[in-house]
């Protein structure tokens, strides 16, 4: 038995490409539900509205990250312990991004790639 293979390049690098673009609207989301939930320490606005965004830089290479460029940024974010003001962002707390990973949100991520990237693909299942 003899078996040939052909690709269809054209559509493997629209996956390909959707998927990435996928990851980078999935990486917007997680950020603005985070925003929307209010969990950020905020007092003037910096470290949330100012210096946390989306970096998309490896995203061809399938990752993303959230970064915070404040330079106190990790000493707030790795003290859960302090009482953090809530005028401003009544949820506001250390390890802000712990419901995202382990905790209520963990699924997040997820869910919303896959309901982008079949979004991208024209509602493939």
């Amino acid at each position: 038995m003899k078996v040939k293979v052909k690709l269809n390049d054209k559509n493997i690098n629209r996956i390909q490409r959707e998927a990435q673009i996928a990851l980078e609207q999935t990486g917007d989301a997680i950020l603005t539900d985070i925003i929307s939930a209010q969990v950020i320490p905020f007092d003037t606005g910096y470290l949330q509205n100012d210096t946390t965004h989306v970096d998309t830089s490896k995203s061809s290479k399938g990752t993303i990250d959230i970064v915070s460029t404040a330079e106190y940024a990790a000493t707030v974010y790795f003290h859960p312990e302090w009482n953090f003001q809530t005028v401003n962002n009544p949820n506001a707390k250390g390890l802000w991004f712990e419901d995202w990973i382990n905790g209520a949100k963990k699924n997040f991520a997820k869910t919303t790639f896959v309901t982008l990237y079949r979004r991208l693909l024209g509602g493939v299942k």
